[in-house]
């Protein structure tokens, strides 16, 4: 059963912002990035954590660590 698509909006430190749609997203600490995942895993995108200030989506908001 596939997950439902979260609606992510990546608020950057220059203050624009970029909506994705995925179903998960995690932080990766050696690489310094989050990655938006799809609903088997692969990764659809990414982000580098120096230019982002926080990820907020209709559930909870993560901010960069």
């Amino acid at each position: 059963m596939a997950r439902a698509m979260n609606n992510y909006l990546i608020h950057f430190d220059d203050g624009t912002s970029q909506n994705v749609q995925a179903a998960s997203v995690e932080y990766i600490y050696d690489e310094s990035v989050f990655r938006f995942l799809d609903d088997d895993g692969k990764a659809i995108g990414w982000a580098s954590s120096h230019n982002v200030h926080s990820i907020t989506d209709s559930k909870a908001t993560a901010q960069q660590p």
